[in-house]
């Protein structure tokens, strides 16, 4: 796996490595264009949203093994087991990464102005133009990209959001029947006047509470998305 690779340093203990043929991609990215700035621009492009991933990688609490960047991109290589919401969010964890060096680019434009030299001119397209190409490049949903799992994130977080809801409203409707038996079974103690259908309405209560306490049981919340 380390043939051809020149290694960088490392990142929270994991390799850092580029292969030969990274210039290459650069060039050919770049529309063959004589622009250093464009060139190195591509390659910190890549290297950032591989870290992205890693970084999300470790906030999942999961192993990073590598990050390799080569001719047609970068992997961020990992290892560990992550519920679906998780995975998603590693996929998305290199365009986040790539989000945010926009941000920081469009900002430091807007107070420092257009660069006067070629080269940084070159590299802020690069942070710019090529981001934005390489977002919309990684954002599809075809494997191996990173769109083929990262648009499964906004369904994944929806049906989690409608089973906590699903348990909120079955709880408040148990806490609400509770009470309910509370004041029936308060009344008849105090001896006050309870009729048939009173008793009857109490009985269908006490029903209703046990078999909302057994749906709750077998509720399929699934796996806790919060936790590792």
């Amino acid at each position: 796996m380390n043939k051809g690779y020149l290694h960088l340093g490392r990142w929270r203990g994991a390799p850092i490595r580029i292969h030969w043929t990274t210039p290459l991609g650069a060039i050919v990215f770049s529309g063959f264009e004589i622009a250093p700035g464009l060139w190195l621009g591509f390659l910190l492009l890549v290297l950032i949203h591989e870290l992205g991933h890693a970084t999300v990688v470790r906030l999942c609490r999961q192993r990073v093994v590598s990050v390799d960047i080569h001719g047609l991109g970068g992997v961020c290589r990992w290892h560990g087991e992550v519920t679906p919401i998780r995975r998603a969010s590693i996929a998305w964890g290199g365009v986040w990464a790539q989000m945010l060096l926009l941000a920081a680019t469009l900002l430091w434009k807007t107070f420092a102005g257009a660069p006067s030299g070629v080269f940084i001119a070159d590299l802020v397209r690069a942070f710019v133009q090529t981001n934005v190409m390489l977002m919309g490049l990684n954002l599809m949903p075809i494997a191996p990209l990173d769109g083929a799992e990262a648009w499964a994130l906004p369904g994944l977080l929806l049906g989690r959001w409608r089973r906590a809801r699903a348990l909120r409203r079955a709880g408040r409707r148990r806490a609400a029947l509770r009470a309910e038996i509370a004041t029936l079974e308060t009344l008849d103690e105090e001896g006050a006047v309870v009729t048939p259908e009173v008793v009857d309405v109490l009985e269908r209560a006490r029903e209703i509470a046990r078999r909302e306490a057994g749906s709750s049981r077998r509720l399929p919340v699934g796996r806790d998305e919060d936790e590792g």
